[in-house]
């Protein structure tokens, strides 16, 4: 008989330390759980950050892709005027090059004509003095008062300064 009953002492330390391995499980689920949600927390934090993040980089692309498309427009009606110019210039060099141009400036400006053609330069009688009449006397100029006397006359009468 040697089978040890149990005694009081023993059977209070197994419950005693039943009793803090709850407690501490407890305190240890305690602390992960705020942990865990402070993990999903976390998380959330970062992609809302990163989605922000993201967004204003695509609003500044945006913003680019607008002011290239506005300088892309510009610059093609400036291609446009550019080209509507070289088109009107490369008329006007092949008339300057053409033989109606050259026949033109050689007959109006250096006067030169076709072999068999006549040049006919009209004569106008020569003019000739129609006689005039004699020029009106001229007086001679009388003494004027200066302007600025004139003025003063104007605007303060001679019987304002008595």
């Amino acid at each position: 008989m040697s089978q040890r009953k149990s005694s009081p002492r023993h059977s209070t330390t197994q419950r005693l330390t039943q009793s803090l391995q709850q407690v501490y499980q407890t305190v240890l689920t305690a602390l992960t759980l705020p942990l865990r949600r402070s993990g999903v927390h976390l998380v959330t934090l970062a992609l809302v950050l990163l989605t922000i993040s993201l967004l204003i980089n695509f609003g500044g692309q945006v913003l680019q892709a607008t002011r290239l498309e506005t300088r892309r427009t510009n610059l093609a009606t400036e291609v446009a005027q550019i080209e509507a110019e070289n088109r009107d210039l490369q008329g006007a060099v092949e008339y300057a090059e053409s033989n109606a141009n050259v026949e033109r400036v050689a007959r109006e400006q250096l006067g030169y004509t076709r072999a068999g053609e006549t040049v006919l330069l009209p004569q106008f009688p020569a003019a000739t003095p129609t006689p005039t009449a004699a020029p009106p006397e001229v007086l001679p100029p009388q003494a004027r008062e200066p302007n600025w006397r004139q003025w003063w006359g104007a605007v303060f009468p001679p019987s304002s300064r008595e």
